[in-house]
């Protein structure tokens, strides 16, 4: 079998705070529709982050299924060079 090779989406393509594309918005209106939701006005201002989680609760919604719960962007961590505990250890001794 022949593999295909995707290439990667570019950090570009999701802007949370870029407006919504009139694709995301025709989106929302044909899910409250399907899920009998009041349609919001068409002159509402929608960002993609605002049209990312008001879809994905009406899909729950459709669906029966909890929300999904959005995965978090792990801690940063200082980098360390090499095992430091010994100086932990080691007492600082105090001058009189």
């Amino acid at each position: 079998m022949t593999d295909i090779k995707v290439p990667k989406t570019p950090p570009s393509a999701f802007n949370p705070d870029r407006p919504a594309s009139a694709l995301l918005r025709a989106q929302i209106l044909h899910l409250e529709h399907a899920a009998g939701v009041p349609e919001s006005p068409p002159n509402e201002r929608w960002t993609e982050g605002a049209a990312a989680r008001y879809i994905a609760e009406l899909t729950a919604r459709l669906t029966g299924r909890p929300l999904p719960v959005p995965p978090r962007k792990p801690a940063k961590t200082k980098k360390t060079s090499g095992n430091k505990s010994w100086k932990k250890s080691r007492k600082k001794k105090s001058r009189r």
